[in-house]
């Protein structure tokens, strides 16, 4: 079965068996050595038989799952019924003379600014979370040099680690990028850089925009979805009030289709007189999903959802 594993995964298989021929001593710890690899199986069958030969997935996505198993472990991964292929998780660095044009960074309207130094140009972030205290997000005199956050998540939640000494900042909603807010913007005001994680999100939920509505709704939802179908099944667990909140008790909750246009299809809707109980939008102004009210269909909620997937 080693024909299932890649090149690398076999290397590393030979070297460990070899060292007994090579006069090395017998280490358990290097059989037990976990490595980073891609399982692709051909049924939900031959993921449960690579978990029970050792493997450990942290992502499942449709017929491959990523995650970690030991080397000792690999030759009966790779054996398991429905198991296809095992393939290692390979890193990949991009050298600077591949990153700096990729980015731009070489572009004459960044090399010019500052005079050729950089000082002032605006540098963004993509990543899921930095530390806003970290010395580098600060200037000399102790004050942040972070321009503008973007959450483009829909938990909307702030965590903070580190030990701040002083300084303030505040946190503003600025609307969607189709209707954004005109001045004065909804905020928090000022807030010190030693306050609680706590202290921030009760900011945050207590901002209200001109109409006197809150502009922020925090929520952790739990979603899961089958792997097999269609049709697919969607648990959602409960909230307290809303769309998902516990009025609407057990059983089925809504029916969702794809909709190649939901802003399109939305439209046509209201020209029927139907609006939408919620939208979730990607980012600023990608409308992701919609859910109908359960009136505008015999009391069965319609979820229409975007096929363009998020990239």
């Amino acid at each position: 079965m080693r024909g299932k594993l890649d090149s690398r995964l076999h290397h590393r298989l030979r070297e460990l068996e070899s060292r007994p021929q090579r006069g090395e001593p017998d280490d358990p710890a290097l059989g037990a050595q976990r490595v980073g690899v891609w399982v692709e199986f051909s049924s939900q069958g031959g993921l449960e038989a690579a978990k029970a030969a050792g493997f450990r997935p942290d992502t499942v996505a449709g017929d491959i799952a990523g995650g970690t198993v030991a080397l000792r472990d690999l030759e009966a991964v790779a054996a398991s019924e429905g198991v296809v292929s095992v393939r290692s998780v390979q890193q990949y660095r991009r050298l600077l003379k591949d990153s700096v044009p990729a980015i731009h960074a070489d572009h004459s309207t960044v090399t010019t600014v500052g005079g050729g130094s950089g000082a002032g140009a605006i540098v963004g972030v993509v990543d899921t979370g930095i530390d806003v205290l970290h010395h580098n997000f600060r200037k000399s005199d102790g004050t942040t040099r972070i321009l503008a956050l973007l959450d483009l998540t829909l938990r909307q939640t702030i965590s903070i680690t580190g030990a701040a000494t002083g300084g303030t900042f505040t946190l503003a909603w600025s609307g969607l990028a189709k209707t954004p807010l005109s001045s004065p913007l909804p905020n928090t005001g000022a807030l010190p850089f030693s306050a609680s994680a706590g202290a921030i999100q009760t900011a945050l939920l207590a901002m209200r925009n001109a109409a006197g509505a809150a502009v922020v709704n925090a929520a952790d939802i739990t979603v899961v979805y089958s792997v097999e179908g269609p049709p697919f099944i969607e648990l959602i667990e409960s909230q307290d009030d809303g769309v998902w909140g516990h009025q609407h008790g057990e059983g089925l909750h809504h029916i969702g289709l794809w909709e190649d246009d939901v802003t399109a299809r939305l439209a046509e809707l209201a020209a029927q007189g139907i609006t939408a109980d919620l939208e979730i939008f990607l980012g600023d102004d990608v409308l992701y999903a919609a859910y109908l009210p359960p009136s505008a269909l015999h009391n069965t909620r319609l979820e229409i959802v975007t096929r363009q997937r998020p990239g």
